[in-house]
């Protein structure tokens, strides 16, 4: 790996960004990251449900049924996701909404 590396002046390597991206420092700052934007999320106005907050939307029925088309939507492009750090948590989602199945 240090052979990949590139020197970075005196004293100082850096690793190619796919390379970065793997260490255990970087997964951890990407997965706190992830969790604070779907906390955040939470209480977001989003567009596919009509400017209301996924809090707000979870008390109607028309709200839930939007929110279960958001997810189904979430889960067909987290494959498609360059970097699944960011990959919402479906059933986390759920169990903040009180929408558990």
């Amino acid at each position: 790996m240090m052979a990949a590396s590139q020197q970075d002046g005196p004293g100082k390597t850096t690793l190619p960004p796919n390379e970065l991206e793997s260490t255990p420092e970087v997964q951890a700052m990407l997965k706190d990251m992830s969790i604070q934007h779907w906390q955040q999320w939470l209480d977001s106005p989003i567009p596919a449900l009509k400017d209301k907050t996924p809090r707000q939307a979870a008390k109607t029925e028309i709200g839930r049924e939007r929110l279960e088309a958001l997810f189904l939507k979430f889960e067909g492009m987290s494959s498609d996701l360059a970097n699944q750090a960011f990959e919402p948590d479906i059933d986390f989602l759920r169990n903040e909404l009180g929408m558990k199945n």
